[in-house]
């Protein structure tokens, strides 16, 4: 399980001689940089339930929509994609999380405690993800004629506006926690053997509709969790006992270990030596998330002696500093 800011995902040796052949060596390793939820929520051990919003496609006398259909059907299909990426990313059993359609609305129902209370005490359910006002625009499409000379076919770009609102409530507290607009574009390439009209290719892109929505749900279910972008990093060592001990440490994601070595590397008189451990010292505190002290031991390293991707490092510490202020 990933746990903290940094996770070693995998390991590389990759050694290079630097400089001379007394230079220090490369070595090369990855990992996962946590990036935050774009909506933070506390899941705990509750109960969650999906609700979609059958009120939300009609209009404001209750009569259906022009495409109720269609569109009742895609929002469930979106809701079971949330459900399914809640699932995955929470690591349950398939089918956990159940799906209900719900008649309640958003201006008068939904801001009612007892509605709230309701819809959890029916469902079981503490945390409540309820989808509403699905917005599908209709088809865009552009055509290219094909050529008769090379028999080539002809081709449709179609791309198609959507968007859906998702509001989180508590049923314990009987209020709304977080809400999000999901907006996205799908969009098709579409080649036939002569040019086809817009009902038809209406009709032949409803059933992959269907499918996509479920995509969007997973999507959706992204926005409220952690993700893991994958980053290389590299440490600089020598073929001494104390500076392959050090790394063995790192290796393990003991920092404070292999920094123990490393602070005592830094008085050496090489300054080679004495540099290469002031940035080894710069990547532990990075993985301990301390960016303005390891941009202090890159400063330190540079003065000792110009190793090779101080800079760069330093400008991506920068950057992460800015966003932790």
């Amino acid at each position: 399980m990933k746990s903290g800011k940094f996770f070693n995902l995998t390991i590389t040796l990759a050694f290079a001689a630097l400089l001379s052949s007394c230079g220090p060596m490369v070595h090369f390793f990855n990992v996962d940089e946590r990036v935050p939820a774009r909506i933070p929520l506390e899941f705990g051990n509750d109960n969650i339930a999906v609700f979609s919003t059958i009120t939300s496609l009609t209009d404001s006398a209750g009569n259906k929509t022009l495409n109720f259909e269609r569109d009742s059907l895609l929002m469930v299909k979106i809701a079971s994609g949330l459900a399914s990426g809640i699932e995955e990313n929470m690591a349950l059993d398939s089918g956990t999380i159940p799906v209900f359609n719900h008649y309640g609305n958003r201006w008068s129902d939904l801001v009612n405690p007892s509605y709230i209370e309701s819809l959890s005490l029916n469902s079981g359910a503490e945390l409540m993800f309820v989808l509403e006002n699905l917005q599908i625009e209709s088809l865009k499409i552009l055509r290219l004629t094909g050529s008769q000379l090379n028999n080539s076919p002809a081709v449709s770009y179609v791309y198609m506006p959507i968007s859906v609102d998702v509001g989180v409530y508590d049923g314990i507290n009987r209020a709304l926690l977080a809400s999000h607009n999901k907006k996205d574009t799908i969009y098709w390439e579409i080649f036939s053997k002569q040019d086809l009209r817009e009902d038809v290719i209406q009709s032949r892109l409803y059933e992959s509709l269907t499918n996509l929505s479920t995509v969007i749900g997973g999507q959706l279910a992204r926005e409220f969790f952690p993700t893991w972008n994958p980053q290389e990093r590299y440490l600089y060592t020598f073929s001494r006992t104390e500076w392959l001990n050090a790394l063995k440490f790192s290796d393990e994601f003991k920092w404070r270990e292999a920094m123990h070595i490393w602070l005592m590397e830094v008085e050496s008189n090489n300054r080679m030596k004495s540099s290469a451990a002031a940035f080894n010292i710069a990547v532990s505190c990075e993985m301990m998330e301390k960016y303005d002290l390891a941009i202090d031991w890159l400063d330190y390293a540079k003065k000792s002696f110009p190793l090779e991707g101080i800079d760069g490092y330093k400008t991506i510490l920068t950057r992460k500093l800015e966003k932790q202020k």
